[in-house]
């Protein structure tokens, strides 16, 4: 009888390199690998749950930025007496969704009574301070309308923030064969908190600083194709065809290439007593909502005024129906008329003596003297903004054939 020796294929490991461990932690992002017979336990779903909650908070960062998506109306109510005889006044919050710098939402889905109790004061650093010493430190009235016009740095406004919170719900005792039992959580209430923060009032009208900073980079994938002209367009008034550069070819991806976004943004809640149990906020990525006051009541405490400027402090996150509008000019400042619009574009010519008559006569000086031509624009702009470079008009002369 012959015997064949049989031998089993073993799969070939490569020889591990110096450095060739460095993604162990894998910090870019760690998932479950699931098999058959694989035991699951709670830490499997808690890498599972991380992974998801994670790559969604990296998505939101990257994709969206942080501010208000929408809603976050706030609305000063009218001034009410307590049960105690206390005049105060609450703020109602408008439902809304924001995503703060974590990535994370902060959804509200009903409208909100705030009380200024309800409240947790920070200082500039996100720490909590004493509510009482924090209002009565200086002089807290506000002019009327403070955010069209603040009066100076003295000025004492309240920056109003919605902060992403945590409430654990269903307490479960889990039993230990040591007979040490313990308290988990069954579920996690995803909420918000707010905050207030002193500011200087000017600082509720403070632009938000342009996010694209670039220059116009040029080189070779810049310049037009071999034999077409750069400005090429279909027709005498028409747009130019497309493809075609605009601003730059690598402004944006100089601005891409130089972005920071962080793979995860780790912070501590904190732990907050209230009187239906403790809830974990985090006091450090608030988004603003709005300016308001905060006022002495007539009993020696405080409560919040009637101005309320929910629209100055707030970052928005640009949608993509917002972009579009903006693109078709919907909301943009532009030209509505312009007084020589017989003119242009009309084909017809124009005598000579009519067009040095919209030039208006020189007065004592020369160099100043007011024409006809005039420009009407959607909205208000600022007069130092309009120099003469912001406007050019192209004019075509036609000499006479038999003109000597």
């Amino acid at each position: 009888m012959e015997h064949t020796a049989t031998t089993k294929s073993r799969p070939r490991v490569r020889r591990q390199k110096n450095g060739c461990c460095d993604e162990l932690q894998c910090e870019s992002g760690l998932r479950n690998h699931y098999y058959e017979g694989k035991r699951l336990t709670p830490d499997m779903f808690r890498v599972e749950q991380r992974y998801f909650v994670e790559r969604r908070q990296l998505l939101n960062r990257a994709l969206y930025g942080w501010g208000v998506v929408y809603g976050y109306g706030v609305v000063a109510g009218t001034a009410t007496e307590g049960a105690d005889g206390r005049i105060s006044r609450r703020l109602r919050i408008l439902p809304g969704l924001a995503f703060d710098t974590c990535g994370r939402e902060l959804l509200q889905v009903g409208d909100l009574k705030l009380d200024l109790e309800d409240v947790a004061v920070l200082d500039k650093d996100g720490k909590p301070l004493d509510r009482d010493e924090e209002f009565t430190r200086e002089s807290t009235t506000v002019p009327d309308g403070y955010h069209k016009k603040p009066t100076g740095d003295g000025d004492v406004c309240w920056l109003l923030s919605v902060h992403y919170a945590e409430r654990r719900d269903g307490d479960v005792i889990v039993p230990d064969p040591c007979e040490c039992d313990r308290h988990e959580w069954d579920r996690v209430c995803e909420t918000v908190r707010y905050t207030l923060r002193r500011i200087p009032c000017v600082e509720c009208c403070v632009d938000a600083e342009c996010g694209l900073d670039c220059g116009c980079g040029t080189g070779h994938c810049c310049d037009p194709k071999p034999g077409q002209p750069r400005h090429e367009t279909e027709g005498e008034g028409q747009l130019p065809k497309l493809p075609f550069h605009r601003g730059g070819c690598r402004c944006l991806c100089d601005h891409l290439i130089d972005l920071d976004v962080e793979a995860t943004c780790t912070t501590r809640l904190v732990e907050m007593e209230e009187d239906c149990g403790r809830v974990y906020v985090d006091l450090k990525h608030g988004v603003p909502v709005a300016c308001i006051s905060v006022i002495p009541d007539d009993c020696g405490g405080w409560t919040f005024g009637e101005t309320v400027d929910p629209c100055g402090p707030r970052r928005l996150v640009k949608r993509n129906d917002l972009l579009f509008d903006l693109i078709r000019g919907c909301d943009l400042t532009r030209l509505t008329a312009i007084s020589w619009h017989d003119w242009h574009r009309s084909g017809d010519p124009v005598t000579f003596e009519a067009f040095k008559k919209a030039f208006g006569s020189v007065g004592s000086d020369p160099l100043e003297y007011e024409t006809t031509f005039m420009v009407t624009f959607s909205r208000p702009v600022r007069r130092k903004t309009l120099k003469p470079d912001c406007f050019a008009m192209t004019v075509v002369s036609f000499e006479p054939a038999d003109r000597t």
